[in-house]
This record gives structure tokens, C-alpha cells and sequence, in this order.
């Protein structure tokens, strides 16, 4: 079929202004959806404490263009979109949807650009709401190191990602004045994962609530919403890892993809980690008797330091290291598991796969 291109005399115009998105923010009932995702993230494993008086309102975002690249972000204090980087986003869908289905006329156009945005910001809200909610406060310690030199370090979870923020300071005692400032370092660990987990349950929870509380009218929208969101939305690379990773793990421990996933939910809200210890111990349990330990713990290592990365792509090794530990399974669970993966690439690639 022909491509549809969305530029034409039909075009609905360009929203550029701030008060565009605000629009879209004050249609979104603020205390429905922190309802519905305090239900939820309960189930998750948040704590009732933890959400208490945790929800960002979406009346309270920010607008203005900061970033270069983000259409949204949150540092646990704020949450900012920038007009500039959302719309596209929300063009990108309209046309996805006008080449599967006969565009209609202007008005029509404009009716389903406002139904798109609306969803596009609900789906990016949650994103960043996920972050906001899981931000912890900065732990601090210092430590001296001689010549009156003090390095203190900041830090920080979010999720699975830690954040350490280290500074190098030499104490002024003499007359009051201001510790002089010689060095500072930052380190994230874990963000790729973070990214797709948040990136992961972004996606489940926004298509759950338009599902239960029917705020998007528009039934190619709603239609159309979760082969878009698989394909094209944000983190893809990191969304298809964290997959990888729950298909192994669930066939090292006999456990069902979907709740291996969901375990992997449980981890994020409570700042834990996808291969903490004691899974550790639980995965050389189910292995054959006669797997070689040294190269498995070996191999649990080098999968933890990669995972460990701050950014990371399909092609970096992590993926390699993952597939490496389909190796230590039996025969059959080897066939189960590459099925299972060979569905995850047709699910994120099916170009690739057809």
C-alpha cells in the first residue's frame, strides 16, 4: 500500500506552544490516575508508606525546553516536558496509524492528533512518574584523605539504577571561609535496565488504564497503541534486553516468563537488583548436577557487570552474555528457551524476522 505522508492540504497544523500540552495535562483526571496506580504499584511490591503523598499531580509539570533530546524527564524533584521533542512523537503515531487506515478529512485530523497527544503524554507521564516514585533521598558520607582534603559521596537509588556522586573538597578552617573545591566524579550504574523496566511497565499501566477507564475515544488509537509502543517507543533496545533476560532466568528457575517479568517489576519499585544473591543461588539449584559452577559463577559475573552499564545496545555484549547463559541448560530447556527468544526478536524486529 502506498505510504501515507502526513504532510498535505488535510495536515492538522503543528502544536508548538506550551499551552497545547497544557491542555492535554488538564484533561487527565489527576487523582483517578493516582488511583489507579497506587492499586497497581501495591501489587508490584510498593510499600503503602512508600506511595503515600509520593504522586507527582499533573498539574503540578513543568514546561519549557531544557534537554536537547528528552520530551520528558523527572530527577525526583520536578517533572518537565519540552514541547519541542513531544510533538514528533505524536506525528510519528498519526502517521502510523494513516498508513493502515484511510486518513479522513481536517477536522477528523485534529480531533485524533488531540486523542494521540493525550495518549503519548499519559504513556510518557507514567514513565516519568515511575521514575519520580522510586527516587530515593541522597545517603551521604565523607571520608579524609590527608592535606585536609575530604571526599564525599552522594548516594542515590532510582529503580534498579544507582547513582553516586562523588566530591573531592579541601576543608577551610581558618576565618569561616568556604571548603575550596578540587574534583568531583559521577557514576550510574544499571540505567539501560532502568530505562526498560520503567519503559516496560510505563507501557502495561498506561494501556490498563485507558482500557478500565476508557479516557481515549479514538478506536484506532486505543487499537493501534501496542504494536506502536513494542515498535517505535522510547528505550526499545533496553525494553527487548530486559526480555532476554527474564526468558533465561525463567528457564534457570522453571518459572513463567510473565511472572519472571513481574519479579523484575517487584525488584524496581523496591530499589532491589534482577540477579541479586540469593538468585543467584536459586539458578545453580535448578541447573544439571554436572554443570561446571566456576565457568556458571564465572558467567553470573561478566552478565552482572554488563548489566551493570549505564547505556548499552543490541549489539553490545550483553546480549551475547545472555545468550551464553542459555548454555549451561539441558537439551530441551536449550529448544524452550530459544523459542522463546526467537518470539521476543519476531515481537521487537518483525521486519527482521519476516
Amino acid at each position: 500500500m502506498e505510504q501515507y505522508v502526513s504532510k498535505n492540504e488535510n495536515s492538522s497544523p503543528e502544536p508548538s506552544s506550551e499551552v497545547y500540552i497544557e491542555q492535554l495535562l488538564e484533561s487527565i483526571d489527576g487523582d483517578q490516575l493516582a488511583q489507579f496506580l497506587s492499586e497497581q504499584l501495591r501489587r508490584a511490591g510498593f510499600d503503602e508508606a512508600m506511595l503515600k503523598d509520593r504522586f507527582f499531580s499533573p498539574k503540578d509539570v513543568s514546561i519549557s525546553e531544557k534537554l536537547a533530546t528528552s520530551r520528558a524527564w523527572s530527577n525526583g524533584e520536578e517533572i518537565n516536558f519540552e514541547p519541542k521533542n513531544f510533538f514528533p512523537g505524536v506525528q510519528d503515531f498519526q502517521v502510523y496509524i494513516e498508513n493502515k487506515i484511510t486518513p479522513g478529512n481536517y477536522h477528523d485530523r485534529e480531533i485524533q492528533f488531540f486523542e494521540i497527544a493525550k495518549f503519548e503524554l499519559l504513556h510518557i507521564f507514567i514513565h516519568e512518574q515511575l521514575h519520580h516514585l522510586t527516587y530515593t533521598e541522597y545517603d551521604y558520607f565523607e571520608e579524609e584523605i590527608g592535606n585536609n582534603n575530604v571526599k564525599k559521596v552522594y548516594t542515590r537509588q532510582a529503580g534498579i539504577e544507582n547513582q553516586i556522586q562523588r566530591l573531592l573538597v579541601q576543608s577551610e578552617y581558618e576565618n569561616e571561609k568556604e571548603d575550596k573545591f578540587l574534583h568531583s566524579s559521577r557514576t550510574v550504574l544499571f540505567r539501560g535496565l532502568n530505562e526498560g523496566l520503567t519503559e516496560l511497565m510505563a507501557q502495561e499501566l498506561t494501556l490498563e488504564y485507558i482500557r478500565q477507564y476508557a479516557v481515549i475515544d479514538d478506536r484506532d488509537v486505543v487499537r493501534e497503541a501496542p504494536l506502536f509502543l513494542t515498535e517505535f517507543s522510547a528505550y526499545k533496545e533496553e525494553r527487548y534486553v530486559v526480555e532476554q533476560l527474564a526468558a533465561v532466568f525463567a528457564e534457570m528457575t522453571d518459572v513463567p516468563h510473565d511472572i519472571m517479568l513481574k519479579s523484575f517489576y517487584r525488584e524496581y519499585v523496591t530499589n532491589g537488583h534482577l540477579l541479586p544473591e540469593e538468585f543467584e543461588n536459586v539458578i545453580a539449584e535448578y541447573l544439571p548436577a554436572d554443570v561446571d559452577k566456576d565457568n556458571l559463577e564465572e558467567s553470573i559475573a561478566s552478565l552482572t557487570r554488563s548489566m551493570a552499564n549505564q547505556d548499552f545496545n543490541k549489539g553490545d555484549s550483553l546480549t551475547r552474555k545472555i545468550q551464553h547463559m542459555v548454555s549451561f541448560l539441558p537439551d530441551e530447556k536449550i529448544q524452550h528457551c530459544e523459542k522463546i527468544l526467537n518470539e521476543i526478536d519476531e515481537k521487537y524486529y518483525p521486519t527482521k524476522m519476516s
